[in-house]
């Protein structure tokens, strides 16, 4: 991403990661969200979106895919667009019922201290890091851990494709990684026997001038 958080190539987020396509095991590694959908769909009486023609939308389940990488509150008008679309299709309700997963979760806790609460029934939180997560923060200090939050297309083709260090790269760039740096002091300093300040003491010497940190304290501070 560039400086101020922007993608360079415009990237069009069209779905979820279903499973597919594709054969095993790549099939079985891309399966994040198809098994969730699926029992949803058999156990909830939900209806997956479906466009009907001449901008039509049906069903009951609403898909809200995203770009990830940007700034958690620019990606409120992503799921504002998804809930008005649900609300759209069916006339006869005026809320909906999230299910935030990880990130999705501060999307959507997001979207309701910008717009409100009026078009939400309620949200479901599922494994979402509302304090922050220590893997950004060894990510963006350490060059360590993004790898593991990505498919390893490399362990198919018996080579790496990405280590650590160019993941770690990568992450510097974007907005949501400085979002997801933990609100609470957890670095242990063994010779002051105590715990350090994250932004005095911790984060200086390594991406504390970073222009996306004022994004990350905008959200933590919402």
């Amino acid at each position: 991403l560039d400086e101020d958080g922007h993608s360079a190539p415009q990237i069009a987020v069209t779905r979820l990661l279903r499973g597919g396509p594709g054969a095993e095991p790549f099939r079985s590694s891309t399966n994040i969200y198809d098994d969730f959908i699926n029992f949803l769909i058999t156990n909830g009486g939900y209806t997956e979106k479906t466009d009907v023609g001449n901008g039509t939308l049906s069903g009951t389940l609403f898909p809200c895919p995203y770009d990830w990488r940007l700034d958690v509150q620019e990606l409120t008008t992503t799921l504002e667009a998804c809930v008005d679309d649900a609300l759209m299709a069916n006339p006869d309700s005026d809320k909906v019922d999230i299910v935030g997963h990880s990130t999705g979760g501060l999307v959507a806790r997001a979207y309701v201290a910008k717009k409100g609460a009026a078009k939400i029934n309620k949200i479901i939180y599922l494994a979402t890091p509302h304090e922050g997560s220590p893997r950004a923060f060894n990510a963006l200090a350490y060059d360590d851990g993004l790898v593991p939050n990505f498919v390893d297309f490399g362990r198919f083709l018996g080579t790496a494709i990405i280590n650590n260090q160019t993941m770690s790269g990568l992450a510097k760039t974007f907005p949501s990684v400085f979002q997801l740096l933990p609100r609470y002091p957890f670095v242990w300093d063994p010779q002051k026997s105590r715990k350090l300040n994250l932004k005095t003491e911790t984060y200086i010497d390594t991406f504390m001038t970073t222009l996306h940190l004022p994004k990350a304290d905008a959200l933590h501070n919402q």
